[in-house]
This record gives C-alpha cells, sequence and structure tokens, in this order.
C-alpha cells in the first residue's frame, strides 16, 4: 500500500471518529416518550452549575433570573387562550421583587411572540414591606392586605362577626351596637325638639292671644327656646360621629 492510500485511509478513520463522538458542547431537545424518574435532587436552569449544591434530598431548585412557572391545560380545544403562572419577581433588571399568582394569556398567532402582560391574581411582596394583594391587579401596599387598588374598589363578603380588638367589625355589628344605638338616640332627641317646638308654639300662640301681659311669657319662651337649640346640638354631633 503505498503512501497516498494510507494517508486516506488516515483521514477516512478519523471523519467516522468525528462522527461517532458527538462534541462535549453539543446540545439539542429532548424527549422523553416514557416516563422520566429522578431519585436524586434535581436543577433546572440556565445557572444551574455543575456540583450545585442541595439543602436536602430531593430538592427540585429552579435557579435563574427569571423564574416562572407555566401551567397550560390543552384539554379544552388545544389553543387555550388562557394559562396560570407562578411568577418571581419583575424580568427587568432591578424590578419589584414579588411572588405571584398570576392569570398569563397566550397569543395564538405563531408570528407574535408570547409576551403579553400577566394579569396577578394573588401576590405578596417586598418591595411593598408586608404586603399581599388580593384580586385582579390589585395593589401592593406596605403592611397591608389588600383586595384592590384606588380605581378598583371591591367588598369582603361572607366575614364572621368580630371578637377581638384587633379584628374588623362589619355592618351587621355596626348596625346591631354602634350605629344603631346611636340611631335610636338621635331619633329620641328628633323627638323630644319636636315636642319642645311644639311646645314654643303653643306658647306663643298663648301670648299673642292674651297680649302678652306679664313678664313670664318671654322667659318660658327663651327657657324652651334654649332647651331646643341644646337638643338640636346633640342630635346634629350623633348624627356626624
Amino acid at each position: 500500500m503505498n503512501r497516498l492510500s494510507t494517508a486516506w485511509l488516515r483521514v477516512a478513520g478519523l471523519a467516522a471518529a468525528l462522527v461517532l463522538v458527538p462534541a462535549a458542547n453539543t446540545r439539542a431537545d429532548q424527549l422523553v416518550n416514557d416516563d422520566l424518574i429522578v431519585t436524586g435532587n434535581t436543577c433546572i436552569g440556565v445557572d444551574c452549575a455543575d456540583g450545585e449544591s442541595f439543602f436536602s434530598t430531593s430538592e427540585l431548585k429552579l435557579k435563574e433570573n427569571n423564574l416562572r412557572l407555566r401551567l397550560i391545560d390543552t384539554t379544552a380545544t388545544g389553543t387555550p387562550g388562557q394559562t396560570w403562572s407562578l411568577m418571581a419577581n419583575e424580568s427587568i433588571n432591578g424590578g419589584a421583587s414579588f411572588f405571584s399568582f398570576a392569570l398569563q394569556p397566550i397569543d395564538t398567532d405563531p408570528s407574535v411572540p408570547d409576551d403579553l402582560p400577566p394579569t396577578h391574581v394573588l401576590r405578596t411582596g417586598v418591595a411593598a414591606a408586608n404586603s399581599t394583594a388580593i384580586g385582579m391587579n390589585s395593589e401592593l401596599v406596605n403592611d397591608t392586605v389588600s383586595v384592590g387598588s384606588a380605581g378598583i374598589l371591591r367588598r369582603l363578603v361572607h366575614v364572621a362577626k368580630a371578637l377581638s380588638d384587633t379584628e374588623a367589625l362589619i355592618k351587621h355589628q355596626l348596625d346591631e351596637g354602634g350605629l344603631g344605638g346611636r340611631e335610636a338616640t338621635a331619633d329620641a332627641l328628633e323627638a323630644q325638639v319636636t315636642a319642645l317646638e311644639n311646645q314654643v308654639t303653643r306658647l306663643e300662640n298663648e301670648l299673642g292671644s292674651s297680649g302678652g301681659s306679664g313678664a313670664i311669657g318671654p322667659v318660658y319662651l327663651l327657657l324652651f327656646a334654649t332647651l331646643a337649640a341644646f337638643a338640636v346640638f346633640r342630635r346634629a354631633r350623633l348624627r356626624s360621629s
């Protein structure tokens, strides 16, 4: 065998080796058509590294700068218009820190990027300290459980009666106790004021018919006028408090 033939054989062997041995950095999608069972820890994300540390056994770690866990149900039509997402923090650098359960729409047009904004349904944040927002597009407020925003007002229903000083009163308790008692007192004062006004009117009529003789008439008028003014004042204070 001459040298040329030997060189060609060596080239052919090297080419076969390159074809049969994949490159170390080759990446491709993998489709697993059977159960995938992992008996140890798992790290998923672009920031996972060789020798990744875990705090416990059988731990699932999601590690990268934009964490999103998407829940897509295709059983209805195969092309869902809404999905749900578990979201950790905003995707922009320096954005707000929060954990959110959000409604995430899907654009069914394949030519349009799937980047439609989410609608937060349940969110707890760090930027707004000790805060939780419940309901679509509710706003996070410091040290507050929020169920809406300045432009979205909502009600709480099916709330039990307050038992301690730090619990919220419901309308039934206000009507039953505080406000109900005040309304009853205001109604009683109003009836007294009406009675005093009728007595003043009667005295004025009597004085007018008798020609206003004696000094007792003006005294009684002044007394009744003072009592009526005081009753009106108390009624106004009760109504406003």
